[in-house]
């Protein structure tokens, strides 16, 4: 652990002072370069005394605490330079609030720590700026950030960019549904949101972008496909395989139980990127056909690095970094091969150099996502919410999964997929079981409620890593993709009120309720996606509405829920044929 510590406190060191060294909008001034200085050699002191600094982290050493503060400092400086006033403003309440934990009653708990000492926690604590969050960036997140440049460098975008125009000339934001559905797919076999975020945000955030889509939206889009892709069997982010340690609960009823949620989950992204693309005009490609020969050649160059990050997923699925080395060095060797050597060592330092100045913003952003956990964990607020959440609501089945949903969000903020799921599926789901919903039902809640952390403000880890790669805005980004992953908020409920959905009752049930839902999500995202529409088209966005609400929810009978479908199905081929009478597309040259 203190080789690990030491490796990400100097990233974090050469990262801050890369980001002082690259103002936005101005040449680089003096301060800058002693702001820099600064952080580099507050790094490597830390790095080299890092034993020292965890042994004597309650000892009250002036320099320890000087150094603590120090890093504590340049963290909201680089957070400033990077994301702005109102995130800094943000970490800094609640540093203050962290300050003034041990003079707050119960069920706050912090222990009486001096200032200076809670300082060195906040820095070098278990989880603080040198803590997970820093850690999963650092060795995560930063090596998918070079695979992408080195996937560029090869070329390897042309074939989906080409793809994706081809596609995309078949309707309106088809190549967005085409990048979310393949983020997704990945993601379903990847074991780390943010290792899926920016592994297919390389090629889906371009995607998106050709077509027209803000950055933020299209790195919202990213985030909450990725995120998705941690609920879609077969692999669930390895929560899958701890579910059957933790519920005693059969992988194949596991991943059967998931599969209807999942794809409920797709089925609305699919839907709502739909309406959001026609209210937008998204327009499409006219492509000239790619030649057999040339497809095959771009297919086999673009697959080579894909599968080797497969297989390293596959077979090592708790280091997915090892895969995005080897990707990277296949990209290298067959740039080299394509282009010629002298011509891509150029090329491939100028690639190396955009890496670091996306990597250096998210490493620097991570940096005070620590200080956010770093002061939840001093004060005891995670836990002492979720148990006091939980006590409120007594032997009330509904309060209870409104407080475990709130609980298993607290507790899954800043955490990776499996971490998520080993606390919130010990801490939480036990209680629900007790309640008396059923076990399979208890565990996927409190993991969907969980896995809301992830596109969800302050934190929303998987936002963070998307709006890098997009050069957006994270807090744009991440109120986008609350929008758009709308259905993670909804979707833990549905399924507990609809048990069918998780493969519980007759098979006439299943069928039911799995036709209904689909069907209801669908107009009902889709109808989401079109808002903000003109008010004359409000009855019918009303008339959407409250016939999906009537498939989906289980307090009408099945004939009126069928009917209801039904109902959805008849409007939307009306809409349709009215549309292609009424609307022209406009194509574009490429």
């Amino acid at each position: 652990m203190f080789l690990l510590d030491q490796f990400v406190v100097v990233e974090f060191g050469l990262a801050t002072a890369l980001v002082f060294l690259s103002p936005r909008g101005r040449p680089v001034r003096s301060y800058d370069y002693i702001l820099a200085a600064l952080a580099l050699v507050v790094a490597v002191f830390s790095a080299v005394s890092m034993e020292k600094l965890v042994l004597l982290m309650f000892s009250g050493d002036a320099q320890v605490i000087l150094l603590a503060g120090t890093l504590v400092a340049l963290s909201l400086l680089a957070c400033y330079r990077v994301t702005g006033a109102m995130m800094t403003a943000f970490v800094s309440a609640v540093l203050v609030f962290g300050a003034l934990a041990r003079y707050l009653p119960q069920p706050i708990s912090a222990p009486p720590f001096s200032l200076g000492t809670y300082t060195v926690y906040i820095a070098y604590g278990g989880d603080a700026i040198v803590g997970q969050a820093l850690r999963i960036v650092s060795v995560v997140v930063v090596v998918f950030i070079v695979f992408g440049k080195m996937f560029e460098l090869m070329g390897g975008t042309r074939f989906f960019e080409h793809l994706a125009q081809r596609i995309s000339a078949n309707g309106a934001g088809s190549a967005v549904k085409v990048a979310a559905v393949a983020s997704g797919l990945f993601g379903s076999i990847s074991g780390s949101t943010t290792a899926n975020v920016v592994t297919s945000g390389n090629f889906s955030i371009p995607m998106m972008r050709k077509i027209g889509l803000p950055a933020h939206q299209a790195a919202a889009i990213e985030a909450v496909a990725s995120t998705g892709g941690q609920i879609l069997p077969p692999v669930m982010g390895i929560a899958a395989f701890l579910m059957v340690e933790i519920a005693g609960i059969p992988y194949r009823d596991i991943i059967t139980a998931a599969a209807l949620p999942g794809l409920l989950y797709f089925v609305a992204l699919f839907f709502q990127i739909d309406g959001f693309s026609r209210r937008l005009n998204l327009i499409g490609f006219k492509v000239e056909p790619m030649p057999l020969r040339q497809t095959l050649i771009e297919a086999l160059f673009t697959l080579v690095p894909i599968f080797l990050i497969i297989f390293a997923v596959i077979t090592m699925p708790y280091a997915p970094n090892t895969g995005a080395v080897l990707a990277s060095g296949a990209c290298i060797v067959l740039a080299f091969g394509r282009k010629g050597f002298r011509g891509t060592l150029k090329e491939l330092f100028q690639k190396l150099v955009e890496a670091g100045d996306v990597a250096a913003r998210i490493v620097a952003t991570s940096a005070v996502i620590g200080i956010l956990l770093g002061v939840v964990s001093y004060s005891g607020l995670g836990v002492a919410a979720a148990v006091g959440i939980e006590a409120l609501a007594e032997n009330n089945l509904a309060l209870a999964l409104l407080a475990a949903g709130v609980a298993s969000y607290i507790l899954g903020i800043g955490l990776a997929t499996t971490a998520v799921y080993a606390v919130v599926g010990t801490l939480i789901a036990p209680s629900l079981v007790n309640l008396g919903l059923a076990p399979i039902a208890a565990h996927l809640f409190v993991f969907y409620c969980a896995m809301l952390s992830m596109i969800t403000p302050p934190v929303a880890i998987a936002c963070l890593a998307a709006s890098g790669l997009a050069n957006a805005s994270f807090w744009r980004t991440s109120l986008q993709a609350m929008r758009f992953g709308w259905t993670l908020f909804f979707l833990p409920f549905l399924f507990v009120v609809n048990p069918a959905l998780l493969m519980i009752g007759t098979l006439s049930e299943i069928v039911i309720t799995a036709v209904t839902c689909l069907i209801g999500i669908a107009a009902l995202s889709r109808t989401i996606g079109e808002f903000p529409c003109p008010s004359s088209n409000l009855p019918r966005a009303g008339l959407y509405i409250a016939l999906s609400i009537i498939a989906m929810l289980p307090v009408a009978p099945p004939t009126v829920r069928l009917l209801a479908a039904t109902g959805l199905v008849l409007l939307s081929v009306r809409d349709r044929k009215e549309a292609k009478r009424t609307l022209s597309l406009t194509v574009t040259e490429v």
